[in-house]
């Protein structure tokens, strides 16, 4: 979590997310998950009939290693052979560039409650996964 964009509050609320519960939200949440050494070290979810990508989390010590562009990537694949036009995605607001590199366009702002009451500003995205901005994307081989 971005210390430009989010209070030490917000970040101490995410960051009580335990190796625990990160194991626990991939294994009943994720359709697809990022494996190195047997372990699991990112998964991301996606919602066909809400046609959007629900999550997408690279453990900490594993960021900025490409896994999480990778399993983005898929997930474009797939919503773009199960025939969707879209996809959207409620990003973090240090995630937009990310997402924007994925093809991803800010749509509006929207907040996220926090289990603590805390409210966690957010950017709604979209991906077009038709025509010529589709085989523009750069998640396209």
């Amino acid at each position: 979590m971005g210390t430009q964009f989010y209070s030490a509050r917000q970040r101490a609320e995410w960051a009580t997310r335990t190796e625990v519960q990160f194991l626990r939200l991939a294994r009943s949440r994720a359709r697809f998950i990022a494996e190195r050494d047997g372990r699991i070290v990112g998964y991301v979810g996606y919602d066909r009939s809400r046609q959007t990508l629900t999550e997408c989390y690279v453990h900490p010590h594993h960021q900025h290693q490409g896994i999480g562009r990778l399993l983005v990537r898929h997930i474009l694949h797939i919503a773009h052979a199960d025939g969707l036009e879209s996809l959207t995605v409620l990003a973090s607001l240090n995630a937009r560039s990310f997402y924007e590199s994925l093809g991803f366009v800010f749509q509006q702002a929207e907040n996220l409650d926090m289990s603590d009451g805390q409210i966690l500003p957010c950017c709604q995205m979209r991906a077009s996964l038709t025509g010529g901005a589709w085989s523009r994307n750069p998640a396209c081989p």
